[in-house]
């Protein structure tokens, strides 16, 4: 089972814009061959698929709602997006020359396991892969195994409720989960996503057959902001404090960022 994000036509011009500004976009651009046909997997509102393919990218994208696939397919005709489940991916052994997937493997319940398999089915030998996941960092693995993680939901909780913030998104409309098989989040009550160690993922990744060029922590002041709150952590304008804590913090790999990005290869026949 998915979780599905509810996506608006008004969110769909922002994410293109931001995608200057992305810390996806140099890897992509770094590593992602212009002439050979790429996959997003996952595209959501399909912004780097607009983005990219405005640079002569060759780009497709699936997404598994619907109502994203409507909303890019009415605001841009022309993009290749189809609605597709990424454990099903509609396309023939060995066809894209580059694939990204950015956010999309920790939403599904059962685990990655069966959509990087068809993510490694679909691209071709040799091609890069960028794949993204939450990491489950230093800083989450202390609020676990202190109990702390599970006060904060509740104490968050109890804040949105009272100050009448809509967050049923996250309280009410997740799924429910018979029993983990990793660390989750939320720490109770529901499931939005799980959050996976370094060593975790890139035992998924090599056991999918991918190659793992490189392992890169990312979103530092993403993962200060999700720890600790917007409250504390402004992401468009943190205080100099933060900046300097987040600095600190960066000189220790996956301590407390928000992302894990592998680049991946499949392995030449």
């Amino acid at each position: 089972m998915h979780v599905e994000f509810i996506w608006t036509e008004e969110q769909y011009h922002k994410l293109v814009e931001s995608c200057s500004v992305n810390p996806m976009t140099p890897y992509i651009l770094k590593h992602l061959p212009k002439n050979k046909p790429l996959l997003e997997a996952g595209c959501g509102l399909a912004n780097f698929v607009k983005y990219l393919t405005d640079q002569s990218y060759d780009v497709y994208g699936i997404e598994i709602s619907k109502k994203a696939v409507d909303i890019v397919n009415n605001l841009e005709p022309k993009l290749k997006v189809t609605c597709q489940n990424i454990e099903e991916i509609k396309f023939p052994d060995n066809y894209f020359g580059g694939l990204m997937c950015f956010g999309v493997v920790e939403h599904i319940t059962e685990g990655p396991e069966k959509a990087l398999a068809e993510l490694y089915r679909v691209m071709q030998p040799g091609s890069i892969g960028l794949i993204s996941v939450p990491v489950f960092n230093t800083i989450r693995k202390i609020k676990h195994y202190t109990g702390i993680s599970l006060a904060d939901y509740y104490i968050r909780k109890f804040y949105h409720k009272f100050s009448g913030i809509d967050m049923d998104w996250l309280y009410k409309d997740t799924i429910k989960l018979d029993g983990p098989k990793y660390h989750h989040w939320p720490a109770a009550e529901s499931f939005f996503e799980y959050r996976f160690s370094k060593k975790e993922f890139s035992q998924k990744l090599q056991d999918a057959n991918f190659e793992i060029l490189e392992k890169i922590p990312l979103e530092g002041l993403g993962g200060l902001y999700f720890e600790l709150s917007g409250k504390i952590v402004n992401l468009s304008k943190p205080s100099r404090f933060i900046v300097w804590l987040n600095r600190q913090f960066n000189k220790i790999p996956f301590f407390h960022h928000h992302t894990y990005l592998a680049i991946v290869r499949k392995p030449t026949i």
